[in-house]
């Protein structure tokens, strides 16, 4: 599932100007109902202005359901480069877009997995980093190199500190929060930040750097069960115009081949999960059946969106949810307390988990 961008670019005249993509609906609601959401109107977001005149820039990835009616409901931030105000223009803008609705059989139907990403670029913003941001980034990576991780901690802990960001220090800097989590053994964390890293699609990383990234994040994404990611990767892979990225489709392509293969089989699929700073934990399902098992206190309710479906449920230990295969493809977003942990288990249907 990809995220689909919308720039937003603020002018030296405070004029707003956004350039609007339309979405692409799964493949499954297209081909199963009459006709998808239509945009009728799509307001664009307000550059904050402490943002514009912090110098700031950023991106904001939103997940909404188009109702019977066209409008939009229950928007919320899945996940953003981390500054607040672009996340409240982001949701201010969003709740005002309007949709002629989907229809199936004649009727309106709610398209209920929708998901955008706002990019807040300034027009002439700096294409690189402040002299005390690379001078830490540097300290960060020989510290690192030496393996050093007091050092690098406290090179990281001194680069949160600093005002940002544009897109250049943003990505680095989460590189670099991947790089730590890579060395102090957090492969969640590492994928999370390095997801961060590529969100705009290599614009600000050599090319060199944004292939290894994409190799790292696929196999961090395959070891993690989180086979759909993997494979929303390698959509990404294919469809990128470096030379070196398109080397690495077909090292990756039989890995494609065996997680198709696995995802058939009757193998269980465990992923390992832990609530983050957002208060959620986000999968995409695979197959049509699963459970939570090893659950600690702290875990609220889970938030199932799937293509022509969306519900609310309590979250119980060991019990065996099954989604019709009508809904399409589904996110889980499992609410609870930070640092929460416990495990998802995808099953096939005559499976269970004791």
């Amino acid at each position: 599932m990809h995220f689909h961008q919308l720039k937003v670019i603020f002018a030296k005249t405070l004029v707003v100007m956004v350039q609007l993509g339309l979405f692409a609906i799964p493949t499954s609601f297209a081909q199963e109902t009459e006709q998808s959401a239509q945009a009728n109107q799509r307001v664009a977001p307000r550059y904050p202005i402490n943002q514009a005149r912090n110098g700031q820039e950023g991106w904001v990835q939103l997940s909404f359901v188009i109702d019977e009616q066209g409008n939009v409901i229950d928007p919320f931030v899945v996940d953003s480069s981390g500054i607040k105000g672009f996340e409240k223009a982001a949701l201010n803008a969003i709740q005002d877009w309007q949709y002629s609705p989907a229809m199936q059989d004649g009727k309106p139907v709610q398209q209920c997995e929708n998901k955008v990403q706002l990019d807040f670029k300034l027009e002439q913003a700096p294409k690189g980093g402040t002299r005390k941001f690379v001078k830490l980034i540097r300290q960060f990576n020989h510290e690192l190199t030496d393996n050093k991780l007091t050092e690098a901690k406290a090179a990281l802990n001194e680069l949160e500190e600093l005002p940002r960001w544009n897109f250049y220090e943003s990505v680095y800097f989460d590189l670099a929060k991947s790089n730590y989590a890579r060395a102090t053994g957090l492969p969640e964390q590492q994928l999370y930040y390095l997801s961060n890293a590529l969100i705009n699609k290599g614009e600000y990383l050599p090319e060199k750097i944004y292939a290894a990234g994409l190799q790292e994040k696929f196999i961090l994404e395959v070891t993690q069960n989180k086979l759909m990611d993997a494979l929303d990767t390698f959509d990404v892979m294919q469809n990128a115009t470096s030379e070196l990225v398109t080397e690495l489709v077909e090292k990756v392509k039989p890995v494609v081949g065996q997680i198709h293969d696995f995802i058939a089989s009757e193998n269980p699929i465990s992923v390992s999960a832990t609530i983050g700073e957002r208060g959620y934990w986000r999968h995409i399902l695979s197959r049509k059946a699963f459970a939570f098992v090893d659950i600690e206190n702290g875990v609220d309710e889970m938030d199932i969106r799937c293509d022509k479906h969306r519900d609310k449920f309590k979250v119980e230990i060991d019990k065996m949810w099954k989604i019709p295969v009508k809904w399409g493809e589904c996110q889980v977003f499992v609410r609870g307390e930070q640092g929460t942990h416990f495990k998802l288990v995808e099953l096939t249907d005559g499976q269970h988990t004791s």
